[in-house]
């Protein structure tokens, strides 16, 4: 942000403005998605963080409305794909530069993609990168941190049903 403020620009937004900026990236209208989300993730999470009083950003009916709206980048786990593809994306979004198809989906009920979790789940939940481990944040997104039982057994049956089950 400082480099904002050197330069004269704006290093801060209302709420409505965020919310605007939201959906302006899920419906793809700016020319590098992925730097959008993540930058509307950083902001979001730090305004969230340092709300001391949680009555503007840590409100949570706001907080509800952001986490619905899929502004944000899914991981796509290249690694993973032959076995079986990631579970559907909310929504895809066609970026011209570089080409490619960016699969997008809402922070609540994703998965925090950490070291042993998309293993466990990329079949059946959408997995998202945070940008810090800022659980408390991340549990008022409804974003999970922890992996239930039915999560995993989900999973392997999804994976039992793909191509390589034959």
């Amino acid at each position: 942000l400082d480099f904002f403020r050197k330069n004269g620009l704006q290093t801060d937004l209302g709420r409505q403005q965020f919310l605007e900026l939201c959906h302006e990236v899920a419906d793809g209208h700016n020319s590098d998605t992925i730097a959008a989300s993540k930058c509307l993730i950083d902001y979001l999470f730090h305004k969230v963080a340092y709300d001391s009083q949680k009555k503007k950003w840590g409100e949570s009916m706001f907080l509800n409305e952001v986490a619905s709206i899929p502004f944000v980048c899914m991981e796509t786990l290249h690694h993973l794909s032959w076995i079986k593809p990631v579970c559907t994306p909310t929504k895809q979004i066609h970026q011209t530069i570089p080409n490619k198809i960016l699969f997008m989906t809402e922070l609540k009920g994703a998965f925090v993609n950490s070291e042993s979790l998309p293993f466990l789940v990329w079949t059946i939940k959408p997995l998202v990168s945070l940008p810090c481990s800022r659980s408390d944040v991340a549990h008022l997104l409804g974003v999970k941190t922890m992996v239930q039982v039915d999560d995993i057994i989900q999973n392997i049956k999804c994976i039992a049903e793909g191509h390589l089950s034959d």
